[in-house]
């Protein structure tokens, strides 16, 4: 059988990794992507680099982005071209402080080769919850949205 994949993992605290790893190993699962966690996913990535002892699938690692996070041009450059020299697979979306770090993060990530994807982008304008416009969100290269976030306010 071919292995499995988790494409949605959130890492628990640092004791309870190595079990999560070995867990899924036993359950066929060979590729895990991380989608949030409670520890470094780059100590994670460099402990497991170095230890022979730890068994794990193979992994992905993210940059989590949250609506608190607000990225000028210059500054979202700076953060994907960190996060292409970590060797960090992508940039999860897990909330948006408003639309022109959007709007940075995407032109840099498609700039450098970086994939995004996460949460539908969804951010406060004037004290409400605003969803950035579904087809900016497809034409802007996110390749993936969690959850099904946002389909459910498009008009058949």
């Amino acid at each position: 059988m071919p292995g499995l994949a988790d494409m949605h993992l959130h890492l628990p605290e640092e004791e309870k990794i190595e079990k999560l790893l070995l867990a899924n190993i036993a359950a066929g699962v060979t590729r895990i992507r991380i989608m949030n966690s409670k520890v470094s996913q780059l100590e994670l990535k460099e402990r497991l680099k170095t230890s022979g002892q730890l068994i794990s699938s193979i992994i992905y690692y993210s940059q989590l982005i949250s609506s608190t996070d607000t990225y000028s041009e210059a500054q979202a450059d700076s953060l994907i071209r960190l996060i292409k020299h970590n060797n960090v697979d992508f940039i999860e979306l897990m909330g948006l402080s408003n639309e022109q770090t959007f709007d940075n993060l995407t032109k840099a990530a498609k700039k450098h080769a970086v994939i995004m994807f996460g949460h539908y982008p969804v951010y406060q304008k004037d004290g409400k919850p605003f969803m950035l416009d579904m087809e900016k969100t497809i034409k802007s290269g996110f390749k993936s949205i969690e959850h099904l976030g946002g389909y459910t306010r498009l008009n058949n």
